[in-house]
């Protein structure tokens, strides 16, 4: 509340006083919309030369991985039963009782 409008007006705002409030809050925020659109348009153009970056980027590692760098060939190895050598064979045995009922308990 402003101090004429306190002292003349009774403590009420007078209309006039109202609509210059309105006025300048509709001000306040067309302001403010104006900003965001500015902010918005430099955000968007930001994102565009990222996106163009990235592009960039991703042609240029294809490129080099894509195209092998030397030319691979195919080698056949065969196995052969000689030079093969077991050191130890096992065997494990951990025996089971099957009850009536179907179930399994260890018999150790």
């Amino acid at each position: 509340m402003s101090i004429g409008s306190a002292l003349f007006g009774g403590g009420r705002k007078s209309s006039t006083a109202r609509r210059a409030g309105s006025a300048m809050s509709k001000a306040n925020r067309i302001r403010k919309g104006s900003q965001d659109v500015g902010n918005a348009e430099a955000l968007r153009s930001q994102v565009a030369e990222l996106e163009h970056a990235l592009q960039t980027e991703l042609a240029a590692m294809a490129e080099q991985w894509d195209s092998p760098r030397e030319e691979l060939e195919e080698v056949v190895i065969r196995a052969s039963a000689s030079n093969i050598y077991v050191p130890a064979l096992g065997l494990l045995w951990r025996p089971y009782w099957q009850a009536s009922d179907g179930f399994t308990e260890p018999a150790f």
